[in-house]
């Protein structure tokens, strides 16, 4: 039962998303908002990258010159020159809606991926994260056996 489920079945429909052109200050700002930790860069509603919370952390220091309070400026500064897409993981691998959560679950596993958004003719549509497996196969579990 578990491998047959649609992706669709489980997936998070409602996703908030950047453009390529989104400054990482606000990147960083939505991150820090919400309890996600990937968000996907459309053009449109066609998916075109991936920004991690870990990609943000790692670029924050990266620009993190000295860690004085005369340069936080500068590197506030230099943080948020930066593009969402000069930051992205473009064309990333992604799941349709009618794959099966066991395919999904496969390349979570063998690309060690906590997330994957799920595209239909080019567009965002959702995502599938790890958390949402978990849950589906938790509450499967609970789930009563019916008594014959």
């Amino acid at each position: 039962m578990l491998n047959n489920t649609k992706v669709s079945e489980i997936m998070t429909h409602y996703v908030t998303t950047v453009t390529p052109n989104t400054l990482m200050g606000r990147v960083n700002e939505v991150f820090s908002k919400n309890d996600f930790h990937h968000l996907p860069v459309v053009e449109g509603e066609t998916l075109v990258g991936i920004i991690t919370r870990q990609d943000v952390d790692r670029m924050l220091r990266c620009v993190d010159l000295f860690r004085t309070e005369e340069n936080r400026l500068h590197n506030d500064k230099l943080f948020n020159s930066i593009l969402a897409e000069e930051v992205m993981t473009a064309d990333p691998t992604v799941v349709a809606p009618d794959d099966t959560i066991g395919h999904a679950a496969v390349l979570l596993s063998e690309n060690k991926f906590h997330a994957l958004p799920v595209v239909k003719d080019n567009k965002l549509v959702g995502m599938l994260t790890t958390f949402d497996l978990i849950d589906f196969a938790y509450n499967a579990q609970l789930k009563p056996v019916p008594v014959l």
